[in-house]
């Protein structure tokens, strides 16, 4: 073996995600390169990653090392002796590169973002909504709700939109872009089934979207996606769904905040990327929220809970997207749809969630009001004048609701619901939102 002189230049530095290249001599003609992936720090506290040298001096660029685990803040003796025993350059040098670079990493790691002065920036405009009342550019959202209704195809269908430019009449419309499915649950079989239905429902010569299987949790692809994302111009991501993707249980905060630091990494300034998550609620139900971390609700900028009607048949079904947070301007109205199946062709068209059981997953009071406002079901079909009034026990079976002191109660703190006795001595509700 070579003698060492001690003396090591002082390398480059590129990171990219949670991945560090590190490179001595010139970048397009390096003497040595060292890459350093899913670099991340144990609940013990310990930083680690999964480093390959590949050695262009000696061996012509070959790999010494294939993928091993390191410790950063531990001197790696087996890995040394294994490089010194394979190459010419002795254990001491192999010794202060492995000290160089944990050093130079570790600094990285534990100094963070650099911190600003906002008085030295400028302005920024608030972001566009990539899709209407429902994504802003460069922004997460996320759609949860239970198992088996629609969430897959709405947020299929979303995507798809975006893809061709396509929203969906009087609800929203959209930001051409490309747009990519990242697939942790069924198979591109399944997907380009029901992908090609969508497309047959929208027309004008549309395209299916792009299909990534992932098996992988999402901060361990984020290199490689980066390189496709760029590479496909990529500007919304859809990922169904959360708890796969965050590569941990769901409830734990630790994975869940490694998923949003992924999909984080993902977007810039200047290539903006939208994201769309598709998650599960609890068996008992949502509560309001999605299933897992307080942070699947706290870390999207909109949150939306998926609610099907009962009143489905064998072609088409019904669904409503009901506003549960928003980081960004005031909670919207529920937007209702109806899906429709027909032989080889899916279509999505905006309905009027007054006039549909899908009010039933609004709060009482608004269901009361679409009764009194003329959106009952249609099998109901009460329209009222605004001096007109129903009982209590009336109002509850027209919105299938039978805790009777409970809704006389939730009316009489509404403003907008007055009671009255009518000439028979029977007491009634009269809406005055009008």
């Amino acid at each position: 073996m070579n003698d060492y002189d001690g003396g090591l230049s002082t390398p480059e530095i590129i990171k990219v995600g949670t991945r560090y290249e590190v490179i001595w001599g010139d970048i397009d003609s390096p003497d040595m390169k060292w890459t350093l992936d899913r670099v991340e720090t144990s609940r013990g506290g310990d930083p680690s990653c999964e480093i390959q040298i590949e050695d262009f001096m000696n061996f012509g660029g070959a790999y010494l090392l294939s993928p091993m685990k390191w410790t950063l803040n531990r001197s790696p003796r087996s890995i040394i002796t294994e490089l010194s025993d394979v190459s010419e350059r002795p254990k001491e040098e192999w010794k202060q590169r492995f000290l160089q670079v944990a050093k130079m990493v570790l600094e990285i790691e534990r100094a963070g973002e650099p911190v600003l002065d906002l008085n030295d920036r400028t302005s920024p405009e608030q972001p566009p909504e990539m899709v209407t009342g429902l994504c802003y550019q460069g922004t997460p959202s996320l759609i949860f709700g239970d198992g088996g209704i629609g969430k897959s195809l709405i947020g299929l269908s979303i995507a798809t939109g975006v893809h061709n430019g396509h929203g969906v009449q009087n609800s929203f419309g959209v930001i051409k872009g490309n747009a990519l499915i990242l697939d942790y649950e069924t198979s591109w079989e399944e997907t380009y089934r029901r992908s090609r239905d969508i497309v047959n429902g929208l027309g004008n010569g549309s395209r299916m979207v792009y299909y990534r299987y992932c098996s992988s949790p999402l901060y361990q692809d984020v290199e490689s996606l980066k390189n496709q994302i760029a590479d496909l111009d990529i500007k919304f991501l859809l990922i169904d769904s959360a708890g796969p993707a965050c590569g941990g249980e769901p409830e734990n905060a630790n994975s869940t905040l490694k998923f949003f630091n992924a999909l984080r990494s993902l977007t810039d300034s200047e290539q903006p990327l939208t994201t769309l998550t598709l998650a599960h609620v609890t068996k008992v139900g949502s509560n309001g929220n999605p299933f897992g971390s307080v942070y699947w609700t706290n870390m999207p900028r909109n949150t939306f809970e998926l609610k099907k009607a009962p009143n489905t048949d064998g072609n088409y079904m019904e669904i409503a997207l009901h506003h549960r947070k928003t980081n960004v301007g005031k909670l919207l109205d529920p937007k209702a749809f109806r899906v429709t199946y027909e032989p080889s062709l899916i279509s999505v068209e905006n309905i009027d969630i007054k006039k549909s059981s899908l009010s039933r997953g609004e709060s009482i009071p608004k269901q009361v009001i679409n009764l009194y406002t003329g959106g009952a079901e249609p099998d109901v079909a009460i329209i009222l004048e605004q001096d007109g009034g129903l009982t209590t026990k009336e109002i509850g079976e027209a919105i299938h609701y039978d805790k009777l002191d409970s809704l006389q109660t939730s009316l009489s703190r509404h403003n907008d619901f007055k009671s009255y006795t009518d000439e028979n001595g029977q007491a009634r509700w009269r809406y005055e939102g009008f």
